[in-house]
């Protein structure tokens, strides 16, 4: 008797509260949603995928000095490097069995590594051998960079001469020039986009700071020719 009437109270509270059938279902899937989405939230992250590939930069790039390397110069925007990347990652897995390392330099935020090698186009691919370079211009699939180191086809090509090598003086210069180039391209960007000051106006203010320059610079110069004529008047070595 009392299992007939359990029902009976129930459908009449129903009835008295205006709740269907339909809205149970509803209130049951929705905590089943949250329970489901509690527990996919409880799983751990998969960890992520390690790269093979050795990012240089301005205090790490000499590593290329020793050893036998490959390595890309590339810059994020660029679409061949993209096309590229998985083919590079993957000849970075194989460099064990080919007994080389596999590196790559972004030129956006190491401008000064890429003035060493004077790179101009995107991507550039250099082999060393022990600290000395040779432009690989070759094709970029992993075939046949793994075919140039296997088959030893570096060695019939003319290393980098003297006076381009990253390690000549005169590269150190170019280095700097490009270093100093990209410290300008991140004030301008900082004016444009953050200060919101328009492109032209920054134009100006670069040609303004240069003649500034210039003109401490011709001051300067100036300055220590008279006072070596001075000096040398006076009798006094200079």
């Amino acid at each position: 008797m009392a299992a007939a009437v359990f029902p009976r109270r129930c459908c009449s509270r129903w009835r008295k509260e205006r709740i269907s059938p339909l809205q149970v279902m509803l209130w049951g899937a929705a905590g089943l949603a949250s329970l489901l989405t509690v527990a996919a939230s409880l799983k751990p992250e998969p960890e992520p995928v390690r790269s093979h590939v050795v990012e240089l930069s301005g205090s790490n790039w000499s590593l290329l000095l020793q050893g036998q390397w490959m390595v890309e110069f590339y810059a994020p925007w660029c679409p061949v490097c993209q096309q590229m990347e998985l083919a590079w990652e993957a000849f970075a897995r194989n460099s064990k069995e080919l007994e080389l390392s596999v590196g790559k330099v972004d030129v956006t935020q190491e401008p000064g590594v890429s003035g060493h090698f004077l790179v101009t186009t995107l991507p550039t691919i250099y082999h060393a051998k022990d600290g000395v370079f040779r432009r690989y211009r070759g094709s970029k699939t992993l075939e046949d960079l793994e075919s140039y180191i296997l088959e030893r086809k570096w060695e019939s090509v003319e290393p980098v001469a003297g006076w381009k090598s990253p390690t000549s003086l005169m590269m150190y210069g170019m280095a700097g020039l490009f270093h100093l180039s990209g410290w300008i391209r991140q004030i301008h960007n900082y004016f444009t986009g953050t200060l919101g000051i328009h492109i032209w106006v920054s134009y100006a203010i670069f040609i303004l700071a240069t003649l500034l320059i210039g003109l401490i610079l011709a001051l300067v110069r100036k300055w220590f020719y008279t006072l070596k004529a001075r000096c040398k008047k006076m009798g006094i070595m200079y």
